[in-house]
């Protein structure tokens, strides 16, 4: 998943046992450790993690067990030590470059939700994809709500997070959204070509 600040995230209980030797209360806050790349808690070191991590904080549970966390602010993560299957570190708020006007961060969001409902029109799921969209409160969570469908690897979602200049980071989603348009549009393109030949 991408991880931003100011965005809603719904995971399952289970999730955070293997991580924590206490019980989650709403309150409780939550350091999110980034890592380059999946591997077993046995084999981790210091080095699979990225430098910068996320603040967040449990909202509340609902009926399914699963936990409502709210992403607060970046973190510069030190001291991060992993000892008998556990993962401690300390943490220091990250600032950001606010480079832009509220103005202008409304308008680019606005703008990138346009041309999302513009291109869902197009297609049979458009009418559930126009409400998804519609629902999206900021650019971050908009971007992290559509991760699972745009090509970002790792290191992509990485840089959209250690991005301290707010513009460069609404840059980085912007391009990395507009890529997934262009893309499913050539698909879709080919697919009714390849139709149309048989």
């Amino acid at each position: 998943i991408l991880l931003l600040p100011d965005v809603s995230y719904y995971f399952r209980k289970e999730f955070f046992k293997d991580w924590t030797g206490e019980d989650l209360d709403t309150g409780t806050e939550i350091l999110f450790a980034l890592m380059k790349e999946g591997k077993e808690v046995s084999e981790m070191t210091e080095e699979d993690f990225y430098p910068i991590g996320l603040l967040a904080r449990i909202e509340g549970f609902n009926q399914d067990d699963n936990v409502q966390v709210r992403t607060l602010e970046r973190v510069d993560i030190e001291d991060l030590e992993i000892q008998d299957g556990y993962i401690t570190a300390s943490a220091a708020s990250r600032p950001e470059t606010v480079d832009m006007t509220e103005g202008e961060e409304k308008e680019q969001f606005g703008q990138l939700k346009v041309s999302l409902l513009k291109f869902v029109q197009g297609y049979q799921w458009g009418l559930w994809a126009r409400s998804f969209i519609l629902q999206r409160k900021n650019m971050n969570d908009l971007v992290c709500a559509l991760s699972d469908y745009l090509n970002l690897s790792p290191d992509d979602k990485y840089a959209i997070l250690a991005a301290d200049s707010r513009r460069e980071r609404y840059e980085l989603i912007t391009r990395a959204v507009n890529e997934f348009m262009e893309l499913s549009k050539v698909a879709e393109e080919a697919k009714t070509a390849q139709k149309d030949n048989q």
